[in-house]
């Protein structure tokens, strides 16, 4: 039986759905974007896997959640010759707590507001998952899926409010974390892009990035 999937995998997965590519029985998904890890003890060699984490993930990460993020790839890799990895930048939608936490003008440290990250809009990750899903892509590797545009987390900030855009959710954190936002840095998107049939929208170039306020 799959565990739960966490806040942030089941949205993903529900909106999927939603669109017309609901999760296929003979697939798992594994979610590493919440606390805590999941449990992997009914992962066997003919289960689809498909992993969920943030950008960042590495063995040697600082942040433990990345860290075991890493560890949770490598044990689901052991175990099944079918999984796919999407390691996902911060998203950005109506939905995203993300930008329902700008946009309540927050005073960012400064070490977060210089952080570089490339958000992706969470409809782009939502469609990689729909073309999945719908047996479009091939099951296996790992995957950046990021936006196009380089942006400081200071600068995200100031394009939120600038754009007067607001989140259909109450947060009071980010999603990720800070300790994730700080960690994360510049990634590759076109692999990605390539693989899934996906072309990220720029967010620096009027792309929505919540709903109307």
């Amino acid at each position: 039986m799959s565990a739960p999937l966490g806040d942030v995998a089941s949205r993903l997965v529900a909106a999927a759905g939603a669109l017309g590519a609901p999760l296929p029985a003979d697939v798992r998904v594994v979610s590493v974007l919440d606390e805590p890890a999941p449990a992997l003890a009914d992962i066997d060699a003919a289960t689809r896997v498909l992993v969920l984490d943030w950008l960042g993930t590495h063995r040697d990460a600082r942040v433990p959640l990345l860290r075991a993020a890493w560890d949770v790839e490598e044990t689901v890799r052991a175990a099944s010759a079918h999984v796919l990895v999407l390691r996902l930048a911060p998203l950005l939608g109506p939905a995203s707590p993300l930008v329902a936490w700008l946009g309540s003008r927050p005073k960012l440290a400064p070490r977060l507001a210089r952080a570089v990250v490339q958000p992706v809009l969470e409809s782009d990750v939502v469609a990689s998952l729909g073309a999945a899903f719908a047996g479009r892509v091939t099951w296996q590797g790992w995957y950046e899926a990021c936006g196009p545009d380089p942006i400081s987390v200071g600068e995200l900030a100031t394009l939120v409010a600038a754009r007067d855009a607001a989140a259909r959710v109450a947060t009071t954190a980010p999603e990720p974390s800070e300790a994730i936002l700080i960690a994360q840095g510049l990634a590759e998107w076109r692999p990605w892009s390539d693989a899934f049939g996906v072309v990220p929208a720029s967010i620096t170039r009027g792309a929505t990035l919540g709903s109307a306020a």
